[in-house]
């Protein structure tokens, strides 16, 4: 509900690598009985075309990303892939570029310096260490 100026991404692989389908026999009642006999991809993209129609409806953007199948190396590939768009937005925001100094600072870059995520790695260090002595 907050500013539009981002769109969600949505990702989908064009082979979900799975053949799990509920049963035609499911004891599903009431409004559930619709998924009796469809397989898990139908059901996942069917929830993504809603949710993205939903979101529409209500202004917010989105996009689709098409990748070949849902194993390990299509998704780790396709995760590196985002991880450099993010390496390369932040080098065209000029984010390794103190604004102050004009002087680069690599090691504090805003591209990389998330929420969180710096401080988690120091404390999962520290746990690991703590819990091995």
């Amino acid at each position: 509900n907050g500013a539009r100026d981002k769109a969600v991404l949505f990702l989908i692989p064009d082979d979900f690598e799975d053949s799990l389908e509920v049963p035609e026999d499911a004891p599903l009642e009431g409004g559930l009985k619709i998924f009796q006999g469809i397989t898990f991809q139908e059901a996942q993209i069917a929830s993504m075309r809603g949710t993205a129609e939903d979101f529409n409806r209500r202004g917010i953007p989105v996009a689709m990303l098409r990748f070949p199948k849902r194993d390990t190396a299509s998704v780790f590939a396709l995760m590196r892939v985002l991880m450099d768009m993010v390496a390369i937005k932040g080098r065209l925001q000029q984010l390794h570029i103190d604004p102050f100094t004009g002087q680069q600072k690599i090691s504090d870059e805003d591209t990389y310096t998330q929420s969180g995520v710096e401080g988690y790695k120091r404390r999962m260090r520290e746990n690991i260490v703590r819990a091995h002595r």
